[in-house]
C-alpha cells in the first residue's frame, strides 16, 4: 500500500464527517472553547467507531483503559472525561480525537511486547489532547474564515466552518514540533505513572525492524506520525530515558505495582548502583527488600523413573512427527495466503487511486454519482478489514505453529533431566495437540480460500471505480443502463467483501483460539513448580484481568495457572455485562439473568491472545530457570 492508498484510507473515514455539525452553545466563543471541543470530538468519535468499529470485550478494552486512565491522571490536563477504546482494526496505529477521545488499534495491541509500550503509546495520545493540539489547528483556521465573513454572518459561518473541519480532524497530522510535544508529555506521563520510558525507544525500533519486514501493517502508523529514527534520537535525549537513579527507583516502583518484583528489585539495585547517596536510600534498600521477599520460588521437582521418562519422551517424539505434518501443511497455505495477499493488496493500490482520483471530480450535487462513490469508499473499507483480518490469519498462524515446536523441544529437554512436574505438563498438551493443530490449520485453509475471494471482489470495486471514472472524462451523461451497470458492480463488490469480512473474521477466530490454547500450555509449563498461592504469579494475572487476586487464588486451588486465569477470565466478562445490565435497568432486582448463550459473554480468543501472551511474557521474566 503505497501514499495514494493510505491517503485515500484516511479521507474515506473523513468524508462521511462533511455533513456533520455540532450544537454550539449561543455564546459559542471565537476560540474553540472546550464546549466546542466535546462536541467536535464526539462528531470525531462517532464517525472513527462507526468506520472501524470498536471492541467490546471488557477483557481486552478493560485492561486498555485502566492504563489510560493512570496516564490520564497526570496529563496536566484533567477539565476532561477521558476515554480509552480499542479499534478493530489490524492496523499498527493509535489516534486521539479532541475532547478526550482516544484510540488504538487492535493490531497495535498484537505488536507491542509489554504494558510499558503501551503506555508509550498511549501516552503520545493523551498529550495530544492534554496539549490541545487538535484544537490549536482548529481555532486557526476558524479564525482565518470568520476574518473574512461579517460580523453578522458569523454564527452561521462557524456552524458550517466546524461541521466541515470535522473531517479533516480525522485524517489530521500534526506538526513536527506537536509530534515533538506528544513525545515528551507522553513519555513524562509514563515515567510518572512507573512505566519505563526506554520502551517507547524500544517500540520505535520494533517499528523501524518491522517496517522493513512487513510494510503493510504499519503503513497508517508511518502515514500519521514522523520518521521513527528521528524519534528514536529525539527521545533517547528526553529526561525520562536517562539511566539515573531517579527513574531507575520510579521504574522499581512501576514494576512492583504490577505483581514484577523480580523487575523491581534489578531496577532498584540499579538506582542504589547509580546513586549509592541517593536521597531515598533507605527507602530504596526497603523496597528492595520487599520485592525479593515476593520473587516467586520454584519448589523441588520430583524426580522422574527412567521408565516414565522414556515414555514421555516417546510421547513427544509422535507429536513431533504430528508438528512436522502440520508444518509442511500450514507453510504451503502461508505461501498461498501470502501470495493471494499481495494481489490483494495490488488491487487495492489500483482502487485507492481511482478513487482519490475520484475525489477531486465528484460532487454531492451530482446525486446518484455521489452515492455511488460513498458505497465505494465504504466498500474500500470492507476491503482493507479483510486483508487486515488476513494478515492476522498469517502472523497468528505462523508464530502459533512455532511456538509450539519450542514449546514440545522445551517439556523434551525438562523431561530429559527428570523433571517430573514437567511430564504431567507433556500430558496435557499431547491430549490437546490434535484438536489444537485441527483449529490451527482449518482456520489458515479458510483464510487461504478468502484470498482469492477478496482479490476477486476487489478487482469488482476497482472496475467500478473505474466505471465512475470514464463518467467524468466523457462529455456525454451516464445513460440509465450505465447506471444500472455500475450499481451491479457496486453491489457485487459490497455483498462479495461484507462476506469476506465475516468469513475471515471466522478463520482469525478459529486461529486465535488455537493460539490461546498454546498459550495457556506454555503458562502451565512455565508455573508449573511454582506454589499455588504465589503472590506475583497470582498478582499479574489478576493485574491483566482486572480482578482480585484472591479470585484468582481460589481458582488456582483448584487448577494450574493458565486454566485458572481462563476461568477468572470467563468469570469477569460475566460480571461486567451483568453490572452494565443492571446499571441499565436501575434496579438490580429487576434485572433478568443474562442469557449465557450470548457470544458477548464466551472469551473471544483473538483478543483474549493478546492479554494472555503479555501475562506469560511477564511470568517468563519473573520466573528463574525459564
Amino acid at each position: 500500500m503505497h501514499n495514494s492508498r493510505r491517503k485515500t484510507a484516511l479521507f474515506l473515514s473523513a468524508l462521511m464527517l462533511l455533513p456533520l455539525v455540532p450544537v454550539l452553545p449561543a455564546n459559542a466563543r471565537l476560540d474553540v472553547g472546550k464546549d466546542i471541543e466535546k462536541g467536535l470530538g464526539r462528531m470525531v468519535a462517532d464517525e472513527i467507531e462507526s468506520t472501524y468499529g470498536v471492541v467490546e470485550d471488557p477483557l481486552l478494552a478493560g485492561w486498555v483503559n485502566r492504563t489510560g486512565q493512570r496516564l490520564a491522571a497526570v496529563s496536566g490536563r484533567t477539565d476532561l472525561k477521558y476515554s480509552f477504546k480499542v479499534l478493530d482494526s489490524d492496523e499498527v496505529n493509535a489516534t486521539a480525537a479532541p475532547g478526550g477521545y482516544i484510540y488504538v488499534n487492535r493490531g497495535t495491541l498484537r505488536f507491542i511486547q509489554s504494558e510499558d509500550e503501551l503506555a508509550a503509546v498511549m501516552g503520545h495520545e493523551v498529550g495530544h489532547v492534554a496539549g490541545k493540539h487538535a484544537m490549536k489547528q482548529l481555532n486557526a483556521q476558524l479564525i482565518g474564515t470568520l476574518a473574512l465573513v461579517g460580523f453578522q454572518a458569523i454564527h452561521a459561518e462557524t456552524l458550517r466552518t466546524v461541521g466541515g473541519l470535522a473531517g479533516g480532524l480525522a485524517m489530521l497530522k500534526f506538526s513536527r514540533d506537536e509530534e515533538n510535544d506528544a513525545d515528551r508529555r507522553g513519555l513524562k506521563n509514563a515515567t510518572a505513572t512507573g512505566y519505563d520510558g526506554t520502551a517507547m525507544i524500544t517500540f520505535f525500533q520494533r517499528l523501524q525492524d518491522t517496517e522493513k519486514e512487513k510494510p503493510s501493517s504499519l503503513e497508517v502508523y508511518f502515514l500519521t506520525h514522523p520518521p521513527t529514527a528521528e524519534r528514536i534520537r529525539r527521545v533517547g535525549h528526553e529526561p525520562g530515558t536517562v539511566d539515573s537513579a531517579a527513574n531507575a527507583a520510579a521504574i522499581g516502583d512501576g514494576y512492583a505495582q504490577r505483581s514484577l518484583y523480580r523487575q523491581a528489585a534489578v531496577a532498584y539495585k540499579r538506582a542504589l548502583k547509580l546513586d549509592p547517596d541517593v536521597t531515598e536510600k533507605a527507602s530504596i534498600k526497603q523496597r528492595l527488600a520487599d520485592a525479593y521477599v515476593k520473587i516467586p520460588q520454584t519448589s523441588d521437582r520430583a524426580p522422574l523413573s527412567m521408565e516414565a521418562r522414556e515414555l514421555k519422551l516417546k510421547q513427544l517424539a509422535s507429536l513431533a512427527e504430528e508438528l512436522t505434518a502440520a508444518q509442511e501443511t500450514v507453510n504451503t497455505d502461508l505461501a498461498k495466503l501470502a501470495e493471494s495477499q499481495k494481489d490483494v493488496d495490488a488491487e487495492l493500490e489500483l482502487t485507492a487511486r481511482s478513487l482519490a482520483t475520484l475525489s477531486n471530480y465528484v460532487s454531492r450535487r451530482d446525486t446518484v454519482q455521489f452515492r455511488q462513490f460513498v458505497r465505494m469508499a465504504r466498500s474500500f473499507d470492507q476491503a482493507a478489514k479483510v486483508g487486515g483480518n488476513l494478515r492476522s490469519a498469517r502472523d497468528a498462524s505462523d508464530s502459533t505453529l512455532k511456538e509450539l515446536i519450542r514449546l514440545r523441544i522445551a517439556m523434551q529437554h525438562a523431561v530429559e533431566n527428570g523433571d517430573g512436574a514437567a511430564a504431567r505438563q507433556v500430558d496435557g498438551l499431547v491430549m490437546s495437540s490434535h484438536a489444537l493443530l485441527q483449529d490451527l490449520t482449518a482456520g489458515l485453509r479458510q483464510a487461504r480460500n478468502e484470498g482469492g475471494d477478496a482479490r476477486q471482489a476487489t478487482k469488482t470495486l476497482h472496475l467500478a471505480a473505474d466505471s465512475l471514472m470514464s463518467f467524468y472524462r466523457s462529455p456525454l451523461s451516464l445513460t440509465g443502463g450505465q447506471i444500472n451497470i455500475l450499481d451491479l458492480q457496486v453491489s457485487t463488490a459490497q455483498d462479495s467483501l461484507h462476506d469476506s469480512v465475516n468469513d475471515s473474521r471466522k478463520a482469525l477466530t478459529q486461529i486465535s483460539r488455537s493460539k490461546l490454547d498454546t498459550t495457556l500450555r506454555r503458562m502451565n509449563f512455565i508455573t508449573r513448580s511454582v506454589p499455588s498461592d504465589d503472590q506475583a504469579a497470582l498478582g499479574i494475572v489478576a493485574h491483566y484481568l482486572g480482578a482480585e487476586p484472591s479470585s484468582v487464588a481460589a481458582m488456582r486451588g483448584k487448577l494450574e495457572l493458565g486454566d485458572a486465569a481462563l476461568a477468572v477470565a470467563q468469570d469477569q466478562i460475566v460480571k461486567y455485562w451483568t453490572e452494565q445490565k443492571r446499571s441499565k435497568k436501575g434496579d438490580s432486582k429487576d434485572a433478568k439473568p443474562l442469557d449465557m448463550k450470548d457470544p458477548k459473554l464466551k472469551i473471544q480468543p483473538e483478543n483474549a491472545s493478546v492479554l494472555f501472551d503479555l501475562m506469560v511474557r511477564d511470568l517468563e521474566r519473573e520466573i528463574p530457570g525459564q
